[in-house]
């Protein structure tokens, strides 16, 4: 009875180690990713400040080498652009309010509403630090066409982006994220809401212009489009770059749709237990391009 007691208290008092061991672990990664949100909202608060004081060096420090700002009529302009002309830049960016900071693993994303929009600041965590990567704002204004747009019955017409798309990729990440990205237009065009949602974390948040974008008003706007029969018809890809962060991967995307003028897409991806998820975007239509017109 002895060699029992011995042996049961030797496995208590391991179980308890064990089960200390895990809640310190816990403690520490939930420490790690609050430390590690206040960073990102710490170092974009930094560049706000430093926009609106049109402080050149500070704000090029905090931009990544591959940074691009879409303004709210979906023109791109790179780093050294952005450096030249701050001060348009900076007009353009008045007001931050209604911040919502999001963190997944090595990339952050700040959303907020500005003058006569909203926008998306996404945050890439690089050896020097918080970088930022993409700066997208949306107009409230609805766009000329809407990226997905009610079409035919032909699953024909869906053959880029739900079957094909002009992209190569080149590593593994890319290859399963577009996987993934093919199987959600695909729900898409197939109105089938729950092979959908199988592709998108339950705290997505998006922005387009004019409207706010969640996955259940996503869900219930697709549940809709089965009920009534109808088509929504992704519109195909023209070109895409992505980055990889490990389980985080940030795609940004030209889209044409089929009738309307292109669209910007920032698209930010999290691999989670082996399934790749959207879990935030913003869209910006390109105002001063040509329209399409579907034959």
């Amino acid at each position: 009875m002895r060699i029992f007691v011995t042996t049961s208290l030797a496995i208590a008092i391991a179980f308890g180690g064990l089960s200390g061991a895990l809640a310190s672990r816990q403690a520490a990664a939930a420490d790690n990713n609050k430390s590690d949100e206040q960073a990102v909202s710490q170092a974009d608060h930094s560049f706000v400040q430093a926009v609106a004081k049109q402080d050149k060096n500070v704000v090029a420090g905090l931009l990544d080498a591959n940074f691009t700002w879409i303004d709210s009529n979906g023109i791109g302009s790179t780093k050294e652009q952005v450096r030249e002309d701050l001060g348009a830049f900076a007009k353009d960016s008045e007001g931050n309010a209604d911040l919502k900071v999001f963190r997944h693993g090595q990339v952050g994303s700040v959303f907020g509403v500005q003058q006569n929009g909203r926008f998306e600041r996404v945050w890439v965590k690089r050896p020097a630090g918080w970088r930022l990567l993409v700066y997208q704002q949306v107009p409230d204004r609805a766009p000329s066409s809407p990226a997905y747009a009610n079409g035919g019955t032909s699953s024909a017409d869906c053959e880029n982006p739900c079957k094909t798309i002009p992209y190569k990729p080149t590593t593994e990440a890319d290859r399963e994220v577009i996987a993934s990205f093919q199987a959600m237009n695909t729900a898409i065009w197939q109105a089938d809401a729950d092979a959908w949602a199988a592709h998108i974390g339950d705290e997505d948040f998006g922005i387009t212009p004019g409207v706010l974008v969640s996955k259940a008003n996503r869900i219930a706007a697709i549940k809709k489009q089965k009920e009534t029969n109808a088509r929504a018809v992704p519109a195909p890809l023209l070109s895409a770059l992505f980055f990889d962060f490990g389980d985080t991967v940030v795609m940004e995307a030209l889209h044409q749709p089929r009738n309307g003028k292109p669209h910007r897409f920032t698209r930010i991806w999290v691999k989670r237990e082996g399934v790749w998820q959207l879990v935030a975007g913003a869209q910006t239509e390109i105002e001063a391009a040509p329209a399409t017109i579907a034959r």
